[in-house]
């Protein structure tokens, strides 16, 4: 019978818990048409909907050649992908015994957790400055954030708060091993020689 999580920490488990919760709402905010609104439309990052009307954004003719909103695409989806990455390594360590105490895999996901922040705090950032500008220019009314907006920006901090319990836990397994090793060298006592001269 297989177990889960038995010989991991609770803050792994606690860490495991928040990314779960966090890839959710990462991943309604990133399909979602509703990073923007206005009175009859809304903008995601893969549809454009006017008046109940939705359309592929590759296919609006107002984002068409729109560099910035690349490149929102290309970092949100780095993020959804960085995010991915660090939840299988995760649930790597919570099912295996072998790499419970695996330190390469928790530095991988720790990493990896860090950069979905980068990633999704790159994108919010872009589609806030250049996004408001130019929806504000193309409909001429004002811009205002929608709720997968404001999804990804909980999910970056949520994001952040796994990250930075997952490098507690790394610290704290170092550490342990760390005094485990001195504790070892201090019972060996000195090593004398028993050459003669």
């Amino acid at each position: 019978m297989v177990f889960c999580c038995g010989q991991t920490t609770v803050m792994l488990k606690v860490a495991a818990l928040v990314m779960f919760m966090t890839f959710v709402l990462h991943l309604i905010g990133f399909a979602s048409p509703f990073w923007s609104r206005r009175t009859n439309s809304n903008e995601g990052m893969w549809e454009v909907c006017q008046n109940g009307l939705c359309v592929s954004s590759l296919a609006s003719p107002a984002l068409i050649g729109q560099v910035w909103f690349q490149a929102v695409q290309i970092v949100e989806t780095m993020a959804v992908l960085t995010a991915s990455t660090a939840i299988i390594l995760v649930l790597v360590v919570l099912f295996s015994s072998k790499l419970a105490r695996s330190k390469s895999t928790l530095v991988a996901a720790t990493v990896l957790s860090f950069l979905t922040v980068v990633f999704i705090l790159m994108g919010i950032v872009i589609y806030a400055t250049k996004g408001s500008v130019f929806f504000e220019a193309v409909f001429a009314t004002d811009f205002a954030v929608g709720f997968a907006y404001i999804l990804i920006t909980v999910a970056m901090v949520g994001w952040l708060l796994a990250a930075v319990l997952l490098a507690v836990d790394l610290d704290q397994k170092l550490e342990t091993r760390r005094k485990t090793l001195q504790r070892a060298d201090d019972t060996a006592g000195p090593v004398t020689s028993t050459s003669e001269p």
